[in-house]
């Protein structure tokens, strides 16, 4: 792990490929509340950093690249410059590329499973498929042929994503470089078409013959058009004589080899006519095979592998963690995270915990007692633990209590005199209470003459209320 480098407003945290235009690093870039993330900066190597002709190469293929937007190419996420170096920050795949990938199952003795060996195929057809209908903004198709298939360009990541990357010699129909000149030959040898040799007309086919070849050497573990020189490689490929994956790799089912044949035809009318029909067609055979969802199976296939390395992955993620990039683009390395110490704040009570009565501990060594329950405090590392209480001294055993004497019977209550019957209640007469005038002219009934209301003597107010005790009170006649 090297020592990490500022560079702008990101940091080189370790060098990830070299090729030859450029070098890639892993980097952290910060922003404000502790925010961060881990990308992928891509830059021109020093030596070609002055030649134009690499520096519009370079542009060109950010420019490109931010116009493709799905989930089987890796993102750019700008295109910036440091100083006189130009850079390409994108999206970071934890995981491995299948040449990589290839070169660990040749070590391990092992193949891919032929069905997950389909489903990256299928993936990068996916995004072949989105890069070949791309169109400007006046909806004319821009003719975006990779030209740069093969198992370097394609990443597997540790949770079963598959991208396809480095649009770097991607050919536009727009495009007017270095990259579309008569007569010269750009990306590796043994991943070029018949058409690209024979400096013919290329299309959107082309990037399938490279496909086919790459998922070929994934089904067999071997180079497909390897030679003892790059001449011998371009005959080959020219020729395009090949025979089926099941002949060196017997899981290859006859549906599977059709499909790898027919992406490595010579002639492009004899291959797909576009990516999107060869994606079908392997993820259809995917599929059929019924074993469930292709993309768990190939995140637990890659962990299984790459166990190791994905456990060298955690630890780069926290030694990325620790590293700060000031504002005066000086580098600290931030302290590891220590964990406080819990402090206990509850004693156990072996009356709680299994005492007896009189309170003795219980026979620890025969009767397992579950953990004493204890609660954390986030406080400052200065306050004490506190001291366990002393245990109880057992108390002696108490004198059994002499027995109580028992009670002798009640006698019988003798039973009650049944009590005489109580007399009737006397009833008083009632007396002869004149009626209550409420004063209210409630109107004469039906069928009778209406009175006026009468005032009663003694009393000034007609319309008075009388009380219901004036006939206790004496009257003057």
């Amino acid at each position: 792990m090297q020592r990490p480098a500022p560079f702008g407003k990101y940091v080189l945290l370790d060098r990830i490929s070299v090729g030859g235009m450029a070098e890639v690093f892993r980097a952290k870039t910060q922003g404000v509340e502790g925010f961060a993330r881990i990308v992928a900066v891509k830059r021109i190597l020093p030596h070609l950093a002055e030649d134009s002709r690499f520096v519009e190469m370079f542009i060109a293929e950010a420019k490109m690249a931010s116009l493709l937007h799905h989930n089987n190419i890796a993102q750019v996420i700008e295109l910036g410059r440091v100083g006189d170096e130009h850079f390409i920050a994108m999206e970071y795949v934890s995981g491995r590329d299948l040449l990589s990938v290839r070169h660990h199952l040749r070590r391990t003795g092992q193949r891919m499973p032929a069905d997950l060996a389909a489903y990256v195929a299928a993936q990068v057809a996916e995004g072949l498929a989105h890069a070949h209908e791309q169109r400007d903004e006046n909806g004319q198709p821009l003719g975006i042929v990779h030209r740069d298939v093969s198992p370097q360009n394609v990443l597997v990541s540790f949770d079963g994503a598959v991208k396809l990357i480095d649009f770097g010699i991607a050919k536009a129909a727009t495009r007017d470089n270095l990259a579309t000149r008569a007569g010269v030959l750009k990306g590796k040898f043994g991943y070029m078409t018949p058409e690209q040799i024979d400096n013919r007309p290329v299309d959107a086919r082309s990037d399938l013959f490279s496909l086919g070849s790459v998922l070929h050497e994934l089904l067999t573990n071997e180079r497909l058009f390897d030679g003892d020189n790059e001449f011998i490689t371009l005959d080959r490929v020219r020729e395009a004589d090949v025979a089926p994956p099941s002949r060196i790799n017997p899981e290859v089912a006859p549906a599977l080899d059709a499909i790898v044949l027919k992406a490595l035809a010579r002639e492009p009318d004899d291959r797909f006519p576009h990516a999107g029909a060869m994606a079908e067609a392997l993820t259809r055979f995917v599929y059929q095979l019924g074993l469930g969802s292709p993309g768990k199976r190939l995140r637990e296939w890659m962990r299984g592998q790459f166990a190791t390395e994905i456990d060298l992955e955690h630890v780069r993620e926290a030694h990325a963690r620790r590293v700060v990039l000031t504002s005066d683009g000086q580098i600290l390395m931030m302290p590891d995270e220590e964990e406080e110490e819990a402090t206990a704040l509850w004693t156990p009570d072996f009356d709680e915990i299994g005492g007896n009565s009189q309170g003795a501990p219980p026979d620890l060594t025969e009767t397992p007692v579950p953990a004493p329950r204890v609660v954390a405090i986030a406080g400052p590392p200065s306050l004490p633990p506190r001291p366990p209480e002393p245990l109880r001294s057992p108390e002696p055993p108490r004198a059994p209590e002499p027995p109580r004497a028992p009670e002798p019977p009640r006698a019988p209550e003798p039973p009650r005199a049944p009590e005489p019957p109580r007399a009737a209640a006397r009833t008083l007469p009632p007396k002869n209470l004149p009626p209550a005038d409420t004063g209210w002219n409630e109107g004469p009934q039906e069928g009778a003459p209406r009175d006026e209301p009468t005032q009663r003597k003694g009393n000034s107010n007609p319309r008075a209320v009388p009380s219901a005790f004036d006939h206790d009170r004496p009257t003057l006649d």
